[in-house]
């Protein structure tokens, strides 16, 4: 006689479309979701972000769609950190904030570090995010303690608020 008690339960399918990403049945498939992901992003940080005027929507684009691939962060990561640099310049007002401060690329690199941070248990060293940025990893630690000052390090956002956010970027992304 076999015991069962010890079994994990199959896993549901979640009816949120925050908890993974859908599953393509070819990479093409993937790729333009992917691609929609990154678009609706790069609108949102370009409208609600101090950008400096090298930060335009293109450019925040190539860099998202780069960052994205070298680091392989999953869609969870890559909408925690966008809700982490809204709530980072929500926070911010009108105040001036440091150099980086004023650097859509800079500020979602150091959420993005930090969302991968939170989300997984074994995650990437800063000599790796050293390779996918180019910054020193000392830079990336000033950065990165900046931004959890902003957020108070209250890194923990529930899925319904994300899937908010997540409607609320596919709605930008109509009017573009």
């Amino acid at each position: 006689m076999q015991c069962f008690a010890y079994q994990t339960p199959p896993y549901g399918e979640c009816s949120k479309s925050v908890e993974s990403s859908p599953r393509a049945s070819s990479n093409l498939e993937r790729n333009v979701f992917n691609e929609s992901l990154v678009d609706r992003m790069a609108l949102f940080l370009t409208l609600n972000t101090k950008t400096t005027a090298k930060d335009d929507y293109k450019s925040i684009r190539r860099f998202l769609k780069e960052l994205l691939r070298r680091s392989q962060c999953n869609r969870r990561s890559a909408l925690l950190a966008a809700a982490y640099v809204e709530n980072i310049y929500q926070t911010m007002g009108d105040e001036n904030g440091d150099d980086f401060a004023k650097c859509a690329k800079k500020v979602y690199l150091s959420c993005l570090i930090i969302s991968n941070k939170f989300l997984n248990d074994k995650t990437l060293s800063f000599r790796t995010w050293r390779l996918v940025s180019g910054l020193t990893p000392a830079e990336m630690s000033t950065m990165e303690r900046w931004c959890l000052d902003k957020l108070d390090y209250h890194l923990y956002i529930k899925d319904a608020e994300l899937y908010d956010l997540e409607k609320r970027m596919r709605a930008l992304s109509k009017f573009k």
